[in-house]
């Protein structure tokens, strides 16, 4: 317990600060990120690199079975 009283005891408010506010940068580029990936449509950025990547698979086409 006397850790946790000194560890109160020297932080500084600054840092407390930046962490707050490079957590809340984090969240907010993730929620951005989660809804652009989650629009609606065929136009989608999900939907264009699905396409992209099952493109790419059937071109270069399966092995051969011997």
């Amino acid at each position: 317990m006397l850790k946790v009283r000194r560890f109160i005891r020297q932080e500084t408010g600054a840092v407390t600060v930046d962490w707050i506010v490079l957590t809340a940068a984090v969240v907010a580029l993730a929620s951005s990120v989660a809804v652009v990936l989650n629009g609606g449509g065929e136009d989608s950025i999900a939907s264009k690199l699905r396409n992209i990547i099952t493109d790419a698979v059937d071109g270069v086409g399966k092995p051969d079975e011997n």
